[in-house]
């Protein structure tokens, strides 16, 4: 149950290490994602502390997967190899929950509207044919008894702008601000710009589209 929040730092740690970052990132990186995982305004979205002992350990373990396959998908398209990995780790990450897989849409976004698309396109398709296949049996069950799913569509409502930005991860916020302004012509930066934009997009569009 606590795996998640043992292996987070690892998993941001491996994450910068696969993207080519150099010394002090991968370190800072997994440091800071402590802030994370204390945040103690909210018990409910998953992939911190609270959360976690709320009863969202599957979705925590399924963002470290999420975690460490940006890092082995980013790599891994560029190099076009690690074919095998990402697709189990795509695997994985279905198999815990189904929500992280959101997430690995919006980063085939980024790589589909740049340079090589179509060749991006064919190894994202081997890599999801290879997972789907390795969960396929969990995931046919699931697609033939979608209509007796229950919906789950939450709107939620702020007392405060400081439950969404805490305190606690502003520092955070503040560091990697400053090193998207230090670094804004690196292709990796540009790579988590347009993943924080989609991010944000999904937040308002959520309840709309019925998440």
């Amino acid at each position: 149950t606590i795996l998640s929040v043992l292996l987070l730092p690892l998993s941001v740690y491996l994450m910068f290490r696969f993207m080519g970052y150099e010394r002090p990132v991968p370190v800072s990186g997994a440091v800071m994602s402590l802030a994370f995982l204390f945040n103690e305004k909210n018990s409910m979205w998953g992939g911190n502390i609270p959360s976690m002992l709320a009863g969202e350990f599957s979705f925590s373990l399924s963002l470290v997967v999420l975690v460490l396959f940006i890092g082995t998908f980013y790599k891994g398209i560029a190099e076009n190899k690690k074919i095998i990995l990402n697709a189990v780790l795509f695997a994985l990450m279905g198999l815990s929950h189904g929500y992280t897989l959101l997430f690995f849409a919006v980063i085939c976004g980024f790589f589909l509207l740049n340079r090589g698309a179509v060749k991006n396109l064919r190894y994202i398709f081997r890599v999801c044919a290879i997972g789907t296949m390795l969960m396929a049996f969990w995931f046919i069950p699931f697609a033939a008894n979608l209509p007796w799913v229950t919906p789950f569509r939450i709107k939620w409502h702020f007392d405060s702008l400081w439950e969404i930005f805490p305190p606690i991860l502003i520092p955070v916020f503040v560091i990697s601000l400053l090193g998207t302004v230090l670094n804004y012509r690196d292709r990796r930066t540009a790579f988590f710009i347009f993943v924080t934009v989609a991010a944000i997009a999904g937040y308002f569009a959520a309840y709309n589209i019925g998440l």
